[in-house]
């Protein structure tokens, strides 16, 4: 199963997305490889809203966005080659707003890779791959799901990666894998 999105020559303030997955959202395959590409560019001069390739998030309580799969390989690639002046741009973004609210990737036995890229990384919230988690545990699960064995590789690969608030407990970010 192949997504492909692409917010191309946003000239406004609003926000722009290539891929937008979120609340409550659930993308699943069995067997077979599961590849999400986001990517997003503007004009030069053009607006300086919110700015992602490829965003997946849970922003309401209790709400969960799930891309899974059973044996299949993942791939999340989202690239960012914005050219205004947005204080908010990144290629790849997970993030959760709420304690109960959860993004997850997970498989049992496929490999999973995410990656992220940005031309415009002038400040902290403007990167290829970035997390954005509360100071609640599993927010954001990578790998394993919380129930079944999970087994294959979890590749994060990007030009800077952002790991967005300062959490003062553990857990908020879940990376877990036996691989």
């Amino acid at each position: 199963l192949s997504i492909t999105g692409d917010a191309t020559n946003t000239t406004t303030t609003s926000s722009a997305y290539g891929v937008n997955l979120g609340n409550g959202t659930v993308i699943q395959t069995e067997t077979g490889a599961l590849n999400i590409t986001g990517t997003g560019d503007d004009v030069a001069g053009g607006g300086s809203g919110f700015r992602t390739g490829l965003y997946v998030y849970s922003l309401g309580a209790g709400d969960t966005t799930t891309i899974k799969s059973t044996s299949g390989a993942i791939i999340l690639n989202g690239g960012a080659t914005f050219a205004a002046a947005t204080t908010n741009a990144s290629g790849l973004q997970l993030q959760t707003d709420t304690a109960t609210g959860v993004a997850q990737v997970v498989s049992q036995t496929g490999d999973i890779t995410l990656i992220g890229s940005s031309t415009v990384e002038t400040g902290q919230t403007q990167d290829g791959l970035r997390f954005s988690a509360p100071d609640a545990a599993n927010t954001i699960m990578l790998g394993y799901d919380g129930t079944n064995a999970y087994s294959g590789n979890i590749v994060l690969r990007s030009n800077s990666i952002l790991q967005r608030a300062q959490n003062a407990g553990s857990g908020s970010i879940s990376v877990r894998t036996t691989g």
